[in-house]
């Protein structure tokens, strides 16, 4: 469909120019997990979901007709992007820059716990029977995860070689980050521009949950191009210099704020009790915790402008939980509009985080 007719801008442009967003995980810790895993790229199976249940392809009712906008098939250039949003599977097909498909499923009990990923033998029978029935391409398959245990800052470091400035910003992420050389990976790149002081993007992300992923991809013979955090993600998807934007799904809420293009604050709370009424409840603070960080960042300049606020996934379908962000901020949360050629009927709020995947430049070595 044309994008005039859609309601969605085009922005390419700006997204094309965002390369130094410093988001990708994969490729970091690839080399660490080949070394510490007991398997290697084809030795695993694919066995049941659970003893006694065959494997099959074949989808329920319920997620067929949550996939009926995905076509499926072998289209020419295509990919598929998918983010893990709570306890389901959203999807996104694009060949040329331009969407043919989306769908949404549910996944099996025990493939989520504790707002991530858990079983890599659920998850991965889930991905199989997803790209079997609808006959996807397996390759060039890019995945948003939930950001639960992560943790990012633009940390001030001083002028330091190399492998000095390394243990510097270890030493920094371990401080203040609660980073764990055991049970995380990092993350880093310097901040470009001129000034005095010296400041890298540091990222922290636990390990397991990576693991599982990675291992749940092996187990489906999905060959993955590209990992990222879903509220990263999603703020891709949003392409916007200054931004905040939050979600909510099942009882974790996630929220970033972007500044000059970086994200320079982010959050992943997992409400008490967990429960959806309660991660509600706990966005509009974090919102607001999101716009002191904003409005800390900002340049002169853009003073005068309040940086737009976006709510994705689940969280983007509650008119009610727009109307409170509304009342806590001061201002109405924006429309987001994708730099790429969408349906108009495509909720492309809901999607962000598998949009975002799909927009992503490819990651330069």
């Amino acid at each position: 469909m044309d994008p005039q007719h859609s309601g969605r801008g085009l922005r390419t442009k700006r997204a094309d120019q965002r390369r130094s967003l410093p988001t990708t995980l994969l490729r970091r810790v690839e080399q660490t997990l080949r070394e510490a895993l007991p398997w290697r790229p084809g030795q695993l199976k694919l066995g049941p979901a659970s003893p006694g249940q065959p494997r099959s392809p074949s989808l329920s009712p319920a997620d067929e007709d949550g996939l009926r906008s995905l076509p499926g098939g072998q289209v020419a250039e295509t990919r598929i992007s998918i983010s893990v949003d709570g306890s389901r599977l959203r999807l996104v097909q694009t060949a040329r820059r331009r969407v043919v498909g989306w769908g949404c499923v549910e996944l099996p009990e025990g493939a989520i716990s504790g707002g991530t990923m858990a079983d890599s033998q659920i998850l991965g029978t889930a991905l199989d029977r997803v790209f079997s029935a609808k006959q996807l391409p397996r390759k060039r398959t890019r995945i948003a995860i939930p950001a639960v245990g992560s943790a990012m800052k633009v940390l001030p470091v001083p002028w330091l070689e190399d492998e000095e400035l390394q243990q510097a910003v270890s030493d920094e992420a371990t401080r203040l980050l609660g980073y764990s050389e055991a049970d995380s990976y990092l993350w880093w790149q310097e901040v470009p521009g001129r000034r005095r002081d010296r400041r890298v993007f540091v990222l922290t992300c636990p390990r397991e949950p990576v693991v599982v992923m990675i291992e749940a991809c092996e187990l489906a013979r999905v060959e993955l191009e590209d990992m990222d955090l879903g509220i990263l993600s999603a703020a891709r998807c949003a392409n916007q210099r200054d931004a905040i934007v939050a979600s909510v799904e099942g009882a974790c809420v996630e929220a970033v704020a972007i500044a000059n293009d970086l994200p320079v604050y982010a959050r992943s709370v997992l409400a008490s009790p967990p429960t959806r009424e309660a991660a509600e409840d706990l966005l509009p603070a974090e919102i607001s915790l999101c716009i002191a960080a904003v409005e800390e960042q900002r340049t002169a300049a853009r003073d005068g402008v309040p940086p737009p606020i976006y709510l994705c996934g689940s969280a983007a379908r509650s008119q009610a939980l727009a109307e409170r962000v509304r009342i806590r901020s001061g201002r109405r949360p924006s429309v987001i509009a994708p730099p790429l050629f969408v349906p108009s009927d495509l909720p492309a709020a809901e999607y962000a985080a598998a949009l975002g995947m799909a927009i992503k430049e490819p990651q330069q070595d």
